[in-house]
């Protein structure tokens, strides 16, 4: 479960081992994707799933708006870069 307090909030740029249902249970989220191959991981500060890549930087990424109810498959080892609005909850169901 992701909750999120009063202010909007982000993620670093990463990709996950395993595929990702995401449920929105409250609020509202962007989530910008890309393909795995758009760039290495990597640099200052970032684990190995992380880059320093994100759609601020980078034409690589495509924005996906969500809000309460809506579901979203994440596929696994893609990219991805979340703004999360104040007070979005979040349910993640991760599987292989």
């Amino acid at each position: 479960v992701w909750i999120n307090g009063r202010g909007s909030a982000t993620t670093e740029s990463h990709y996950d081992s395993d595929h990702n249902l995401v449920i929105i249970l409250h609020g509202s989220c962007v989530f910008y994707t890309a393909p795995r191959r758009a760039f290495s991981p990597g640099g200052a500060g970032c684990r190995p799933n992380e880059s320093n890549n994100s759609p601020l930087n980078s034409d690589f990424f495509t924005a996906h708006s969500m809000s309460t109810g809506m579901i979203a498959l994440q596929p696994a080892d893609m990219w991805h870069y979340v703004e999360s609005s104040g007070h979005c909850v979040k349910l993640g169901i991760f599987f292989k």
